[in-house]
């Protein structure tokens, strides 16, 4: 719940609605998950080849109706997270 609300910003979902108060992944926490991991390890593979930030991001936006990750990020806000490096090296 923790790493949720710290990313509420970029995250359209409600932390309510990912994270139950046990701190158990709901089953739309657990496909938020898999799309943000994945799209953490695309963004890595982009930087890997040096890959300018803004193209890495257009590609996962672009990406993200036909993987069904649609509706999980806000892309407008991603540069708005205070610690976005720490939220993506612990979902890593």
């Amino acid at each position: 719940m923790q790493l949720c609300l710290q990313a509420d910003a970029i995250i359209i979902p409600s932390c309510s609605s990912l994270v139950y108060p046990n701190n158990v992944l709901t089953a739309e926490g657990e496909r938020a998950w898999g799309c943000i991991r994945n799209g953490i390890l695309l963004a890595g593979g982009g930087t890997l080849l040096a890959l300018p930030r803004p193209l890495v991001i257009g590609a996962l936006r672009i990406l993200a109706e036909p993987t069904g990750c649609g509706g999980i990020v806000e892309w407008n806000y991603v540069g708005s997270v205070d610690n976005l490096k720490g939220i993506i090296d612990a979902f890593s």
